[in-house]
């Protein structure tokens, strides 16, 4: 069993409000529908629980010897520390291997969120 679906397991994440132009864009580079499934879920927040939607990889497609590119890593690093999520987690994150993605470009272009991609 994945340790997200263990007994008291907990996923850290941030919710966002999205309009429905942003969600059909958000399908395609997530990959709604090849590879990933969209589930809905019960989200609990500080407000009690809330409907909200997550991309879930199905399991056809999970390929355990993949490792994430440095930059995606790197943002999901810099993403839990900004919403402050416990140091454990993110020192979990932070040990997970990485790899140089073969597109420089792309890491230049998505880690342009940070205001900082060449670091």
């Amino acid at each position: 069993m994945p340790p997200a679906q263990r007994p008291g397991a907990r996923i850290y994440g941030a919710l966002y409000s999205i309009e429905g132009c942003q969600k059909r864009r958000l399908d395609q580079v997530e990959g709604a529908g090849a590879g990933y499934a969209e589930v809905s879920l019960a989200v609990m927040t500080d407000d009690g629980p809330i409907e909200a939607f997550s991309y879930v990889a199905q399991s056809a497609f999970i390929q355990e010897s993949l490792l994430p590119y440095h930059w995606y890593k790197r943002l999901v690093v810099e993403g839990a520390t900004f919403h402050r999520f416990p140091e454990s987690y993110i020192a979990a994150i932070t040990v997970v291997p990485s790899k140089q993605d073969p597109r420089p470009e792309r890491a230049e272009e998505n880690l342009r969120v940070l205001g900082n991609p060449s670091d």
